[in-house]
């Protein structure tokens, strides 16, 4: 036998020798070790089985849809059911939502007795989209309007310690004093402000003193609530009782006449008593600078601006307006002048014409106001005169 022959057959021997060698126990051990942590293979499932499970996963799937237009369906007819009148379709159709295809899609997938829920979902969703997206903006405002109702608007005022003040306090008094003659202006409401919220943070100090409970202060307030409320009444009196228009134009003319066509420019020096007004006049006849003596001798508070003051006939003290309207540019008076409040010498400055009258419509308004408190204020001092009054022992 060749030795390459020979050399094969050996090798084939050894071979099959060692498939056939009985396993150690080592190799045993290493054996079952892989066969224990090697993962079990799940057997594949019977095509049966998948098309059952597939079956169900789209049944799922069919429900859940319908479900959702189930919602979707209530909510739309409660939007019908608010618009009485048919809601109209777009004027193109393009912005028709067309479910047509969709609808015929799932009538097919679904079980019969969904299919009259689609058919109502359709029906409703043919109708006007804006008018769906209109109802829900409508309904966010409604849900806005009313947490914003709840909200404690507390930023809408200003708070001092404890004590809070709304804005439309302050703006109230703002309007009263306006209406007084105060100016209109920012700065002036400020000072406005500033009044109202010391008032109300001091009232409060106040209150928590227990001092209200004195009788002194509790005749005050009371006295204090008394004339607020009689100028209520008086205000009201004169709201229902205005001014006609023939008291409107005899005030109009009664204020032209008094206005006058002429003004007088003059300095005037306030004092005491009579003979302190001839000490004046003496020392003005030797001379002495008028100014210079309402400087130093004049009670009057006009003293600051040298005592100069604009006189018109009829808007004085008759007494003083026939001084003034007697004397030249340049004189003085060289008797005293009794006044309601002091004496007074008076010099003659300069006579100037004076602007045209404001036209009765231009006062119209402020005449109305005064003439109508007049009549109430007259209407109340004749109730309170007739009133009966007892003594009550």
């Amino acid at each position: 036998m060749p030795a390459k022959k020979k050399s094969e057959k050996v090798a084939t021997e050894a071979k099959e020798k060692l498939r056939t060698k009985p396993a150690t126990s080592a190799e045993k051990s290493v054996t079952s070790a892989k066969k224990a942590t090697a993962p079990k293979r799940k057997p594949a499932p019977s095509k049966a089985k998948a098309a059952t499970a597939k079956k169900v996963e789209a049944d799922r799937k069919v429900v859940k849809e319908a479900k959702v237009l189930d919602r979707y369906a209530e909510k739309v007819k409660k939007v019908e059911d608010d618009h009485k009148e048919p809601l109209p379709l777009d004027e193109n159709g393009d912005e028709q939502i067309n479910f047509t295809d969709v609808t015929m899609k799932r009538k097919a997938e679904m079980p019969d007795f969904l299919h009259p829920l689609l058919e109502k979902t359709k029906f409703y969703m043919h109708r006007r989209v804006p008018v769906l997206i209109g109802a829900a903006i409508a309904i966010v405002i409604v849900i806005f309007i009313v947490a914003f109702a709840s909200v404690n608007h507390e930023y809408d005022g200003v708070r001092i310690n404890d004590v809070f003040v709304q804005n439309e306090v302050i703006d109230a008094y703002f309007k009263d004093a306006v209406k007084e003659g105060y100016p209109n202006t920012p700065e002036a409401r400020e000072k406005i402000r500033t009044l109202v919220l010391e008032e109300a943070f001091l009232a409060s100090e106040a209150s928590k003193l227990s001092i209200t409970n004195k009788p002194d202060v509790q005749r005050r307030i009371d006295s204090a609530r008394a004339r607020v409320l009689i100028a209520a009444m008086v205000e009201d009196y004169a709201a229902k009782h205005p001014a006609t228009d023939e008291e409107l134009r005899k005030a109009y003319e009664a204020n032209k006449a008094l206005y006058g066509t002429q003004e007088y420019k003059i300095r005037h020096i306030a004092v005491d008593s009579e003979a302190d007004a001839k000490a004046v006049i003496d020392r003005l006849n030797r001379k002495e600078s008028f100014a210079k003596l309402v400087a130093e001798l004049s009670i009057d508070r006009d003293r600051a601006v040298g005592g100069v003051q604009v006189v018109r006939p009829g808007m004085g003290e008759e007494a003083f307006v026939k001084a003034v309207t007697a004397l030249k540019v340049g004189e003085y008076t060289k008797v005293p002048v009794k006044s309601s409040k002091a004496w007074q010498i008076v010099l003659l400055e300069s006579v100037n014409a004076v602007p045209a009258y404001p036209s009765f419509e231009s006062q119209k308004e402020a005449l109305a106001k005064y003439i109508a408190l007049q009549k109430a204020r007259a209407y109340f001092h004749n109730l309170a005169d007739n009133a009966k009054i007892e003594e009550v022992r």
